[in-house]
């Protein structure tokens, strides 16, 4: 049985300006870096959040880029194993980047933002 989840059912954690304007109703803001997001993701998987969408998502490395949107769901249950290991694997990954974020033009912020934003309209467009 496949379970189908709408926009109500879910929440995207995210640093990414553009995608707090496309979907204000579902952002949990993060005023932060991709650390940040992370560890605000991995909080609500603490309180029973399941993560919908992989936090690695994309070919670009999680220290390469300064924005990251992930979905969760709402509602909370029992603690997801599965979704513990992801955000975790993340967290580990982010911590061996060998480069961080430099200063980066305003036209490259730009497009960070819209790759994040293009990432997670896949999940946000197939709520399943």
């Amino acid at each position: 049985m496949v379970l189908l989840r709408t926009m109500e059912h879910i929440q995207i954690f995210t640093n990414n300006p553009a995608v707090r304007a496309a979907y204000p109703d579902t952002v949990y803001w993060v005023d932060g870096a991709v650390a940040d997001v992370f560890t605000a993701v991995r909080d609500a998987v603490h309180t029973g959040a399941k993560v919908l969408s992989h936090p690695l998502s994309g070919s670009i490395k999680p220290w390469q880029s300064p924005y990251k949107s992930i979905a969760v769901s709402r509602s909370a249950g029992a603690l997801c194993f599965g979704s513990l290991q992801r955000i975790e694997s993340a967290i580990a990954a982010l911590n061996k980047g060998t480069q961080a974020v430099s200063a980066l033009s305003e036209s490259v912020l730009e497009d960070f933002q819209i790759i994040d934003l293009d990432l997670i309209k896949n999940v946000s467009d197939n709520p399943r």
